[in-house]
């Protein structure tokens, strides 16, 4: 059965909107480049325009606006990151929230060997999102982020990255059940694995898997899954743009045995063009 028309326009309008951002997003980083005077932050911003496949209008259909702002300040060979996430629905109430603010240290990377680095992020994240505040009660996260970076170079792949990257995370809540009579989740525990490749000097793909397992207070454990697969030009080395796909969902069925992994589902995948600035 072929894509309904309403979603193909929309995708067709996820690829003129990311040219658009990148052209107006090129110019006002030549324009900042001239401005700014040398300093110990550095930052990036990432604008996104994401939708997924149900027809227009449909009660499942979703459309969005994401924003990401992060700043980093190096403190010798350790560095201090701050970030701050919001979003706006497109349809319905159209909504404007903060999500996430997060604060982050991480320590240099240190070769183990010609083969592997590693280096561990620490971050505190404070809930600004209105949902997660008032019905789950959510004061604050703590996760802790390994990461180990395999030279592939090394094997013979040039231009091929890839790195896993697991975390463990704490919530504390004020109330171990939320307003709407489900457990709060305490703990999660997630597995990711990252895959890149440089097509070209300016074209790069990149390929990310995720399987989470999530603890309750009351001790129950729920898996879940993620994936995302973009591909992205570079059209200078502080401007970039990006179309992609990710889905995630439950990994087990409601039976709690048969496997419930998809690579898209009409209402759960998301479509994405985004455009991002380092400056």
């Amino acid at each position: 059965m072929g894509l309904p028309q309403d979603f193909l326009q929309r995708c067709r309008t996820l690829a003129v909107t990311s040219c658009a951002m990148a052209i107006s997003a090129q110019i006002s980083a030549q324009t900042l480049e001239t401005n700014l005077t040398p300093n110990p932050w550095s930052g990036n911003l990432s604008v996104s325009l994401s939708t997924n496949a149900e027809k227009w209008g449909n009660e499942d259909q979703a459309l969005s606006n994401d924003y990401m702002l992060g700043l980093k300040r190096p403190i010798g060979a350790h560095s201090l990151d701050f970030s701050l996430t919001s979003s706006k629905d497109l349809i319905g109430e159209r909504k404007y929230q903060w999500n996430n603010v997060s604060v982050g240290h991480a320590t240099p990377s240190k070769s183990l060997n010609r083969y592997f680095d590693v280096k561990l992020r620490t971050s505190l994240a404070a809930p600004l999102n209105e949902n997660q505040r008032k019905n789950e009660t959510l004061i604050s996260q703590v996760t802790l982020s390994p990461s180990l970076s395999v030279h592939l170079e090394e094997l013979g792949f040039s231009g091929v990255s890839l790195a896993y990257r697991p975390f463990l995370r704490q919530s504390f809540h004020e109330y171990t059940i939320s307003a709407e009579g489900r457990s709060n989740t305490e703990r999660s525990m997630r597995q990711r694995l990252s895959l890149g490749f440089s097509i070209t000097d300016n074209f790069s793909l990149d390929f990310d898997g995720s399987y989470q397992r999530n603890f309750t207070y009351q001790g129950t454990a729920t898996d879940s899954y993620s994936h995302d697969e973009s591909i992205t030009y570079s059209f200078t080395p502080s401007f970039s743009c990006s179309l992609g796909h990710s889905n995630e969902g439950s990994a087990l069925a409601p039976d709690g045995q048969t496997s419930n992994l998809e690579f898209s589902n009409i209402r759960t995948s998301m479509y994405y063009g985004s455009a991002d600035f380092t400056f």
